[in-house]
Order: structure tokens, then C-alpha cells, then sequence
């Protein structure tokens, strides 16, 4: 197996070819104002999608759901800024498991805090 086979690939990607099942379960008015924050910094994200690799230009998303629904608004908004999003992109299942552990760490702000006595 290939090195890059073993490792998570920084990419742009089409969110018309991101699949994901469920329905959106954000507030409208975060969503939008997501939307126009990618707009305004021409389709980035901070904090980039993890996407699996299903197709030869398809994929599955991993992680990353707000910055999703996120990202499909804006592409709807505005398809010249919105079409693409900066995104990680796996192809080997021995990483899966790692990686979505290491994005719900570091995502959700769960990190204690060293206190001073």
C-alpha cells in the first residue's frame, strides 16, 4: 500500500458531490450566517470536512456536519464562491476511527482548562 494511501489528503471538493443522509438539524439563522461567512472568505472553512472517498469524485461525509450544511447554503447562495470546500479526504478504513475520535476532541471544546491556585 502507498504512503498517501495511509494518510489523510488535504483537498478542494465539489459540495454537490459530498453525500450526506441526514436532514439538517441546525437553526436556519446559524446556517445562513455560516453560508456567508464561507462566501465571504471564497469557500473556506476553518475548520475543514472529513470526507470519505466512495467514488472516483464522490464521498461520504465524516465530519464536519455544520460546516456542511454550511457549505451547501452558500452553494446555493452563490455557486461561483460556493461550489467547492476545503475538505480532508480518507481512503483507507484503518484510519476511520482515529480520526472522527480526534475531530469530536477537538471540535467540541470538552478540553479542561488548567486552573491557577
Amino acid at each position: 500500500m502507498s504512503n498517501n494511501m495511509n494518510r489523510l489528503m488535504p483537498s478542494i471538493v465539489l459540495v454537490k458531490n459530498i453525500k450526506h443522509e441526514l436532514p439538517c438539524p441546525f437553526a436556519a439563522n446559524a446556517i445562513e450566517l455560516g453560508a456567508d461567512l464561507i462566501l465571504k472568505a471564497g469557500g473556506t472553512v476553518i475548520n475543514p470536512l472529513i470526507v470519505k472517498r466512495v467514488g472516483i469524485m464522490d464521498y461520504e461525509l465524516m465530519a464536519g456536519t455544520f460546516e456542511y450544511w454550511c457549505a451547501k447554503r452558500a452553494r446555493e447562495k452563490d455557486l461561483a464562491r460556493g461550489e467547492s470546500i476545503n475538505a480532508f479526504i480518507y481512503e483507507n478504513e484503518e484510519l476511520s476511527a482515529g480520526l472522527i475520535q480526534q475531530v469530536e476532541f477537538f471540535r467540541t471544546g470538552l478540553i479542561e482548562q488548567k486552573t491557577e491556585k
